[in-house]
């Protein structure tokens, strides 16, 4: 697989690092070139106008560049060059003109989009929707332009003749005992059009091919929402340059950051692409995570085009037996956006900045209403109209995505990286068990500890509840308190040090009981007193305390995403209000001690409960009792 580079600008910006735009060298332009003046024929015209590669010899031409290149008054212009010249006289008897052959080079009449844009190029893969894409005229546009390169014009006849055209392409050659290349036996007819060759030249028709069948990667003209899945084969040459630079590792897949040649996608319209500058993220799925592209692309495919705050899975690719996702390439994920964006305190007039409040109440709002969209599905996402639901099951900074925005410099944040998400069945909504989930360290629920605990929804609401505790504290005091907040959460947990937002302690019988930290509603009350607290922040405090990051018991749940939706809404509506999202609140609110639940751990838990049993603190608050493994299994 030919992955060729472009020539980029030496002053380009790291997206990453500053949201700026790359820019990107165009080549040569076709329209700026006339004859005499930059060329001399169309093999010069074609050779001064192929695609720039900064790390391949393998030249190519975009079906969009090639059709700029090659205009009727050119294919004209040639075919005059031609007619002057002896060799080629037999081309244009039997009443075969100029404008005959113009006319089967570039057929009159339009061709559906998708083939303007080089979407015909459906030879090198498998696509849903590759049936009818052709043309019903014969065109030889791409045949002419590989006996240019050729310079073997004089068997142009010959393939019109024989009806060979561009839909035909890529043929496919075998060597002879004699060790010369032939068309194998899908012409049977036509074996004997490339006899007078040279084994160089049939060569050079064989590789060259390819470089006129380059892929364009696009959602159907007619229906953005459509998510195509592509296949390519080993032949395919790929129009993106990879950045090994900006190579992550994501959750279930290797990311790479790629640039696609602007000529050989029509993605540009879409904002996530046009703040991407260019740039793409493609998300490779290993063999044994197979599973997982399936899951991953099939969540995608259902949300990603209904709410702004999923990020946008543009298509899926097979390249040579290896699957891809393909993303606009983020700015940056929420941890970044911490550690390099200053909070939204004024520190000169002592209060938060009208505007970025505003903003960050509408990434709070649009993260929580898409969270409820993914749990509660419209019946119409839904192929066999069965009610289901939903969950993510890895939300963290690390898959929140930054993108800049043209509608707010500010940007907006998204949800990504399903890989683990899934769909369910009302019945069966949450039956994964703890001991084979995969979880974020920092973020992950008491349930991963818990008999019976699975990937729920109310396992997203504690991760989410997580994750907006740490938001309070970067917008109140940067990154510094961020920090702070949590070296202070790394203490022991059953014998290891972990910052995760719970603990297990013994009861006075000497049995488990889990609890929210006590460090953690300790920062809870601090920030709510905090200097800078405004009242929007104390009542996002509340919902998290009271609703969120709670340890579930037989007196306690966890908000469902709607409801939660309704209170971030109320919010977000106020938040405009001066003296509700601007300046410091007097109120005061110190949380009570937490309660500890009296629960079952699973077998890895209870191991290493056991192992430290002697040194743990005896719990002396209240406890409550704990659900049932169970119970456990049955939660929403």
């Amino acid at each position: 697989m030919q992955k060729p580079s472009f020539a980029l600008n030496d002053e380009m910006y790291d997206v990453a690092a500053s949201g700026a735009l790359v820019s990107y060298v165009d080549e040569i332009r076709p329209e700026d070139l006339r004859k005499g003046h930059g060329y001399q024929n169309l093999r010069g015209l074609l050779r001064k106008c192929q695609g720039k590669h900064t790390d391949s010899k393998s030249q190519y031409w975009p079906d969009k560049r090639l059709r700029r290149i090659m205009t009727r008054e050119r294919v004209i212009e040639e075919l005059e060059r031609l007619q002057a010249i002896p060799k080629y006289k037999a081309l244009f008897a039997e009443q075969r003109s100029i404008h005959w052959y113009a006319d089967l080079i570039l057929p009159r009449g339009t061709s559906p989009p998708d083939i303007e844009n080089g979407a015909e190029n459906g030879n090198l893969f498998e696509d849903s929707l590759k049936q009818g894409l052709k043309s019903e005229v014969k065109c030889f546009m791409k045949i002419f332009v590989l006996l240019s390169i050729c310079d073997q014009y004089k068997s142009f006849k010959n393939f019109i003749d024989v009806g060979i055209c561009d839909d035909d392409l890529p043929l496919r050659f075998e060597k002879t005992e004699d060790d010369e290349l032939k068309l194998q036996d899908d012409f049977p007819d036509r074996v004997e059009l490339f006899s007078d060759w040279n084994l160089p030249t049939v060569e050079l028709f064989e590789r060259t091919q390819y470089e006129l069948l380059i892929p364009y990667l696009s959602h159907p003209h007619s229906d953005e929402k459509f998510i195509r899945h592509v296949q390519y084969g080993p032949e395919t040459i790929l129009p993106w340059k990879e950045d090994l630079s900006k190579q992550t590792q994501g959750g279930y897949g290797l990311i790479s950051c790629i640039r696609i040649h602007p000529d050989s996608h029509g993605f540009h319209p879409f904002e996530q692409v046009k703040a991407a500058g260019g740039l793409f993220a493609l998300k490779h799925i290993t063999a044994e995570k197979i599973g997982n592209f399936e899951n991953e692309s099939q969540m995608l495919r259902m949300f990603c085009n209904y709410h702004k705050h999923f990020v946008k899975l543009l298509i899926t690719l097979n390249i040579e037996d290896r699957n891809y996702l393909l993303f606009p390439w983020a700015g940056c994920d929420l941890e970044t956006y911490w550690s390099s964006k200053d909070p939204p305190y004024d520190t000169e007039k002592k209060c938060m900045k009208p505007m970025r409040m505003k903003w960050l109440s509408e990434q709070i709002k649009g993260l929580v209403s898409a969270l409820h969209k993914f749990h509660n599905p419209s019946m119409d996402l839904l192929s066999d109209k069965v009610e289901r639901y939903a969950r993510h099951g890895d939300l963290k900074p690390e898959n929140i995505l930054w993108f800049k925005s043209d509608r707010d410099e500010d940007g907006i944040l998204v949800i990504g990286d399903l890989g683990i998400s899934a769909i369910n069945r009302k019945e069966s909504r949450s039956n994964i068990p703890n001991h084979s989930v995969p979880h974020s360290p920092d973020y992950r629920p008491p349930e991963c500890d818990q008999q019976g605990g699975t990937i729920s929804r109310a396992f997203d609401i504690w991760t989410l509840g997580c994750l907006l505790l740490e938001m309070v504290c970067w917008a109140l005091g940067g990154q510094a308190l961020l920090r702070e907040f949590g070296l202070r959460r790394m203490v022991p947990y059953l014998g290891v040090l972990t910052n995760i937002f719970f603990d297990v302690k013994k009861t006075w019988n000497g049995r488990a009981a889990i609890l929210v930290k006590e460090v953690v509603v300790e920062w809870m009350s601090r920030l709510h007193n905090h200097e800078r607290c405004t009242e929007y922040f104390q009542d996002l405090l509340d919902a998290i305390h009271d609703h969120m990051i709670v340890v579930l018991s037989k007196e306690a749940e966890r908000i469902q995403s709607g409801p939660l939706l309704e209170k971030i809404t109320l919010m977000d509506q106020k938040v405009v209000l001066p003296e509700y999202g601007e300046w410091p609140s007097s109120k005061r609110r110190s949380y009570p001690d937490p309660v500890a639940v009296e629960t079952y751990l699973n077998e890895n838990a209870a191991g290493r409960f056991k192992g430290c049993h002697n040194h743990l603190n005896q719990f002396a608050g209240d406890i409550q009792k704990g659900k049932t493994p169970v119970e456990m299994e049955k939660i929403k």
